[in-house]
């Protein structure tokens, strides 16, 4: 069996029980760092009472400042994709219940697009169909066993500030330790706690774990790549036979004609939807506004724009999820149609 199917089978374990000992954790670790070090050792017997006071303050903040973002991450969620209607690619007497394809979409070799038969919708950009939420997630990235949710476009940068605070909260408790324990042992002859030991190893583990996740997501998104996309880039690179395809089926504004093309591994900039630019990248993740990157707010999302309820254009009806390949991708796909490498070129229906 594998990890997929463990985890769809033992639902319960994977959405409650798995946050709830993170939950336990975080309570352990405040009791330990609040109780056993900081009024005990700092405020009582070293006569720190300031700096005992701030400490707490500190640690007591940042845990409220998790779980409020830990909450929004779960409450917010992933996002959900409405139902995308089929692209109206052959010529047809009613255009009724068809959406206007975009440029460049991802296809099949034929130049369909993605269909998801649960939905009975089209999987636009990078979305992939969630079977434990039972809809289509847009720029899908991973279901979190911390958080006990999925990852995708609404909760992304909730839950990376989640892991951001909490290597912060980490580093501080796990530094305070060190800081006193030659003090505590050494100065005044006291044996270290075991509660204050156990807190070191934890605190330590979690702090390796939580930053390291950090760095890794942030240039995931320097890149444009969700986590899904960097483990298909990794693949192609070592087994490429073992890779994902992927096709593009791209218009030409000069012939007026649809080519779809395959992305062959002499593309070198991972993702299709990679920007220009450091900021144009993590903007697509975080907002355009820098300064609200590191505030613990939900953005506001909603579905379609409110005056163009009867629009047939995908970028309407997808709002605020809306993807469009960066500019290398497009690059890449003109330069093979100029050179003839495509798998199958058509006349679309007019608009």
């Amino acid at each position: 069996m594998s990890f997929a199917e463990w985890r769809l089978r033992n639902r319960f374990w994977t959405a409650y029980i798995v946050p709830l000992v993170i939950l336990g954790l975080i309570g352990y670790g405040t009791w330990a760092y609040a109780q056993k070090l900081c009024y005990n050792r700092i405020y009582k017997e070293l006569g720190h009472r300031s700096t005992c006071i701030g400490l707490i303050t500190i640690c007591c903040v940042l845990d409220v400042v998790l779980i409020v973002i830990w909450v929004e991450t779960v409450l917010v969620g992933p996002g959900k994709l409405p139902q995308v209607p089929p692209y109206l690619l052959i010529e047809s007497p009613s255009k009724q219940n068809t959406t206007k394809a975009p440029p460049s979409y991802i296809c099949d070799p034929n130049g369909y697009p993605v269909w998801c038969s649960h939905c009975e919708g089209l999987k636009v950009g990078r979305t992939r169909h969630s079977s434990r939420n039972g809809y289509c997630v847009p720029r899908f990235d991973h279901y979190c066993l911390w958080i006990g949710g999925a990852i995708g476009y609404s909760n992304y940068r909730l839950f990376l500030l989640f892991a951001f605070y909490f290597a912060v909260l980490l580093l501080i408790v796990w530094i305070t330790i060190c800081c006193y324990i030659r003090e505590i042992v050494t100065v005044h002859h006291h044996r270290l706690n075991g509660n204050l030991v156990a807190l070191l190893v934890i605190t330590g583990i979690g702090w390796i774990l939580t930053w390291g996740l950090f760095i890794s997501y942030v240039y995931y998104m320097s890149q444009n790549m969700t986590s899904i996309e960097v483990i298909e880039h990794k693949k192609r690179r070592k087994t490429p036979e073992l890779a994902m395809q992927r096709f593009v089926c791209h218009f030409d504004s000069k012939t007026e004609r649809r080519y779809v093309v395959k992305i062959e591994n002499d593309y070198k900039h991972g993702s299709l939807y990679k920007k220009r630019g450091l900021y144009n990248n993590l903007s697509e993740f975080l907002g355009k506004n820098i300064l609200l990157w590191p505030l613990p707010l939900p953005s506001t999302l909603y579905y379609g724009k409110e005056d163009t309820e009867n629009s047939r254009l995908e970028d309407d009806l997808t709002y605020p999820y809306s993807e469009s390949l960066g500019p290398f991708a497009i690059e890449y796909l003109e330069e093979k149609i100029i050179s003839g490498q495509y798998i199958t070129v058509f006349t679309p229906a007019k608009e």
